[in-house]
């Protein structure tokens, strides 16, 4: 009999959880009776555990990508002793959270006392820090001045902004302080965006990874130009006496030259002027 159900010949055992007394009853055929009894608790079930992310950072809220290693998991039953394995490690009874950077995953196991096991885990990936980008410009030669060979036909520069290694497809990059755009694979491919620039022109870049860490702004100031020159004169002395255009003798020196004055007002030390003479060319800085 079980819980005093009318007895039966055949026991069948309980199976839905609950508390349960069993007894059974001999008689023999001189009609001796000795009864004894059970009384035990089937518990067959324990609840799942869940665990939560309760801060998926950045962009998506669904990535698994954060910079919050904070789990919230789900209250611990009187008769469940629970334990915490992160990536495989030997279980503990507290759970320390991750702070280094990288992928891990948190598995949780709750035991009743009836021996009932169930297991939840989840899957994050911890990203606390964001890498700034560089900035660069092309080569303005050894005076740091850009030329007009320099420049480019309209005057411009290129200016490179050198993504980090750890950027990915979909990190938001700011430049010069305009709205945040996200970075494309062919950047990503290229470790690199290319602008065209004035010389002179500041710029900088800031980067905000999948897990919303904003990285320190790159900035960087190109060079300036020196793409215009002054046109030299030439000036033939005067001393064409008699207004003929034709030097006589006593317009001409003594060596039977006449002076020419070429002017080179707005160029700097270290200029170089070239001048021709009869087809012979001298150089002189």
């Amino acid at each position: 009999s079980i819980d005093g159900a009318a007895a039966t010949t055949e026991y069948s055992a309980p199976t839905v959880d609950g508390e349960y007394t069993v007894t059974v009853t001999d008689t023999d055929t001189a009609g001796n009776v000795k009864t004894a009894s059970t009384t035990f608790t089937l518990d067959t079930t324990v609840a799942m555990p869940t665990i939560t992310l309760d801060n998926d950072s950045g962009a998506s809220a669904t990535d698994t990508i954060t910079n919050d290693e904070a789990l919230t998991f789900s209250a611990v039953a009187a008769d469940v002793t629970r334990v915490y394995s992160i990536d495989g490690a030997a279980a503990t009874t507290e759970y320390s959270a991750p702070t280094v950077d990288g992928e891990y995953t948190v598995t949780v196991t709750d035991t009743d006392t009836a021996g009932n096991v169930k297991t939840a885990s989840t899957t994050f990936t911890l990203d606390t820090t964001a890498t700034g980008p560089i900035i660069t410009f092309e080569s303005a030669g050894t005076d740091s001045v850009y030329n007009s060979k320099e420049l480019g036909a309209d005057g411009t520069i290129t200016a490179t902004i050198g993504l980090p290694s750890d950027a990915v497809t979909n990190d938001l990059i700011s430049i010069n302080g305009e709205a945040v755009r996200a970075i494309t694979a062919e950047e990503i491919d290229a470790g690199k965006i290319i602008l065209e620039v004035v010389p002179g022109a500041e710029v900088s870049a800031q980067i905000t990874d999948q897990a919303g860490n904003i990285s320190t702004k790159g900035a960087a100031t190109a060079f300036t130009t020196d793409s215009a020159i002054v046109t030299p004169t030439v000036i033939i002395e005067a001393a064409d006496a008699n207004g003929d255009s034709v030097y006589n003798a006593a317009e001409l020196g003594t060596d039977g030259t006449v002076s020419a004055i070429i002017g080179v007002t707005g160029s700097d030390v270290g200029d170089t002027l070239t001048y021709t003479v009869d087809g012979v060319k001298t150089v002189v800085t």
